[in-house]
């Protein structure tokens, strides 16, 4: 199961007996992600990273496992499971076939997947950047440096 927002936390912390520690965790804006293995469940909270114009965007997203189920929460629609689901839907692959766990280890592997193509474009950017300071010297590529970690700071 998969919402989008965060309007229904004490309902499912009531009708799945979710900890309090995880629902605090959610609502708190500057939580570091984290993984609590309680009583009768798993907790994930994890960041997903966009590139949008202008910049990165960082979202919250967090994952219960709880007997044979997942339900994963996330601030707003859209994000970096749409493979899964589909192959979920369509009676591909093998997330059918395995249990739940299966499905969680997919869905992280698929957040950090996501990190790659971003961190090797400001890789690539930082590269060009620190070979022309090197050379040149330039104050106007120093200008640029910083207009990079200012234009891509993750928010």
């Amino acid at each position: 199961m998969n919402i989008d927002g965060i309007g229904y936390l004490q309902e499912l912390k009531e009708t799945f007996g979710f900890h309090e520690v995880a629902i605090k965790s959610i609502l708190r804006a500057k939580t570091r992600a984290r993984v609590s293995i309680l009583k009768d469940h798993i907790f994930v909270l994890l960041h997903q990273v966009y590139e949008l114009k202008g910049g990165l965007k960082k979202e919250r997203t967090a994952v219960f496992l709880k007997d044979n189920f997942i339900i994963t929460m996330q601030e707003r629609p859209g994000d970096v499971f749409n493979t899964i689901r589909e192959s979920i839907r369509h009676g591909e692959g093998i997330f059918r076939e395995k249990g739940a766990d299966y499905l969680l280890f997919a869905l992280l592997d698929a957040i950090v997947e996501n990190y790659v193509p971003i961190l090797e474009n400001i890789s690539s950017q930082m590269e060009v950047i620190e070979t022309k300071v090197l050379k040149d010297g330039d104050k106007e590529v120093l200008r640029k440096i910083h207009g990079i970690r200012m234009k891509n700071p993750v928010r």
